[in-house]
């Protein structure tokens, strides 16, 4: 073999070299590519979600001290609605007031009261604690309200307590 011809055998087989070179950078480039964009895509994913749970973690420290509030709305309601008391005491109508006062700040705040008498029950908004039977009311329809219950952003946030008709028939058959 001449000199000429074995510069050339090299310059092939390095050209060749190159070539493999080539091909295995550009699929070590695709393959960095594709990790990156996966490593990319879960970091937008996590941040997302962190976002999505720190959301839900305020959502339900809000509804946690609303509940706190509602209650003492219900004992003040209680108070104010009972037979025992002279509802023209100016400390009955002042607290009257500041019963009336709360109920707005909770309404401000996206909190509703749920409806009850007269609707039907549901036990997502309802949690019956008497049954009674009635002629007056179809069976299942709410006659009574004890404690009031709430929604906020369309989640319950207290359930109703309530007192349900029953049927006033006594059903003997067993199925």
């Amino acid at each position: 073999m001449s000199k000429e011809d074995k510069i050339k055998s090299d310059k092939d087989h390095k050209i060749t070299d190159n070539s493999v070179d080539f091909e295995n950078l550009q699929k070590n480039y695709e393959k960095l590519e594709n990790i990156a964009a996966r490593a990319q895509a879960d970091l937008v994913n996590f941040r997302n979600r962190v976002q999505s749970e720190q959301s839900q973690i305020k959502l339900r420290s809000e509804q946690r001290i609303a509940l706190k509030f509602i209650e003492i709305i219900n004992q003040f309601e209680v108070a104010i609605n009972s037979e025992n008391i002279d509802k023209n005491d100016p400390w009955i109508e002042g607290i009257t007031v500041i019963f009336k006062n709360f109920e707005q700040v909770l309404n401000s705040e996206g909190y509703v009261r749920i409806d009850t008498v007269g609707h039907p029950f549901d036990p997502r908004l309802h949690e019956a604690i008497l049954n009674t039977p009635s002629e007056k009311f179809d069976t299942g329809t709410i006659i009574s309200e004890l404690i009031p219950g709430y929604i906020h952003n369309d989640v319950v946030v207290k359930p109703a307590s309530v007192e349900i008709a029953t049927s006033n028939k006594k059903n003997n058959d067993i199925s």
